[in-house]
């Protein structure tokens, strides 16, 4: 069975957060230019390509991530993917609390909440919307403030756009980021 979308692009933002030279890292000779190297072009193909392949290929995988972003960042890539074992996004939401450990090392939790962030926006249902803020707050509690309120930003811009304002609402549990989204405009001062 292979891994959702919403997993695998949790993996490479994961990846690319604590290895943020792995995201264009251009040849350095001209020659290598024909090969295959990192870029925003080639995650982007990554994530298209894996979520069809079953998780036990070994094979296919290996091909698909040495044939888009090389060996090197291949090799790094495949290494974090198999040690990571991010939680799927959806048991992150019904159960924020215990489905994720928010202490963890930072580049799995900022790779956790994107993909619960990813997961709500794919939905497009106000209902996603509100119940992916569950853990953030968890995240935030926990000591991963930073991760949880980039994450929060990104949750805000992404309010569904077919629902009422009084429907899609930021929760009340989620005032600690208030200060934050009303700064960046995306959510009105409270009066």
């Amino acid at each position: 069975m292979s891994r959702g979308p919403v997993l695998v692009r949790s993996s490479i933002t994961g990846f690319v957060q604590r290895n943020p030279d792995a995201l264009d890292a251009f040849p350095s000779s001209a020659a290598k230019t024909g090969g295959a190297w990192p870029s925003r072009r080639t995650w982007s193909m990554l994530a298209a390509v894996l979520p069809h392949l079953r998780e036990d290929d070994n094979a296919a995988i290996n091909t698909a991530v040495f044939g888009l972003i090389g060996e090197g960042a291949g090799v790094e890539f495949l290494e974090r993917r198999r040690s990571a074992d991010l939680p799927d996004p959806v048991a992150v939401v019904e159960n924020p609390d215990s489905a994720f450990d928010w202490q963890s090392r930072p580049d799995l939790v900022w790779a956790v909440l994107s993909g619960v962030t990813a997961w709500a926006v794919g939905r497009g249902t106000v209902e996603a919307w509100r119940s992916a803020w569950g853990p953030l707050i968890a995240a935030a509690e926990a000591g991963a403030p930073d991760a949880a309120g980039a994450a929060a930003r990104t949750l805000a811009k992404a309010r569904p756009a077919k629902a009422r304002p009084a429907k899609a609402t930021v929760p009340a549990s989620a005032r600690r980021f208030a200060p934050m989204l009303t700064a960046a405009g995306l959510m009105e001062a409270a009066a």
